[in-house]
């Protein structure tokens, strides 16, 4: 079976926990705790790209920490990858200004290759939003990429944005583009404040005492 691995980034709280628990475990809390450095879950699903006989296929969806100081461990994530969804949260201007600095570091590490997602979280909240409809659809144009409206709290848009993208995926690896299926490679990597606090070192040029 072919396995592609999604990275999921964009800043604290902009829902990025909660949308792989909705598509994955169909669940949802208020009470989501932050994510320390990275976690992964899996999920096998059907698709059926036009002209395509129907085909199961596995994501590998990894959830990345949004604040600030775990983001020099982000990059090696990337390793691998068949595609980022950014997230935005559709009540925070602040949070869709940051969609930018997120391409610019994946333009950086070398991973222009990956197939870019959108997603314009929160729509359930759109009474508080600050950021138009329209701004988020220019905005995915402008990076190639799919857009999505997404609620994990009222489950809107959540199947269709993995369905679309592992369709996306699919048909981008049957036409040779790039080397974007995992064919069997394990990406598991464990993080501990011990490796955590190595890589702040490193980038401060501080000592470990």
């Amino acid at each position: 079976m072919i396995t592609f691995k999604i990275v999921m980034i964009g800043d604290k709280s902009v829902g990025k926990t909660s949308i792989v628990k909705r598509y994955t475990e169909n669940t949802f809390s208020t009470g989501t705790e932050s994510t320390i450095g990275a976690q992964f879950t899996s999920k096998v699903i059907e698709i059926a790209p036009q002209g395509v006989v129907p085909v199961q296929i596995k994501l590998q969806i990894w959830d990345t920490a949004g604040e600030e100081k775990f983001r020099s461990i982000t990059p090696m994530y990337y390793k691998n990858a068949a595609s980022v969804i950014l997230i935005y949260d559709i009540t925070s201007e602040e949070t869709f200004v940051s969609i930018g600095r997120w391409v610019n570091e994946i333009e950086n590490n070398g991973a222009n290759q990956l197939q870019l997602a959108l997603v314009a979280n929160k729509c359930d909240m759109s009474e508080q939003e600050e950021i138009p409809l329209k701004s988020g659809i220019e905005y995915a144009k402008k990076l190639k990429a799919i857009f999505q409206q997404t609620s994990a709290k009222s489950n809107e848009g959540i199947e269709q944005l993995f369905t679309q993208l592992g369709e996306k995926l699919y048909i981008r690896h049957l036409a040779g583009e790039a080397d974007i299926a995992l064919k069997g490679r394990s990406d598991t990597i464990k993080i501990t404040k011990a490796s955590m606090a190595e890589r702040k070192d490193e980038k401060s040029g501080g000592c470990k005492c």
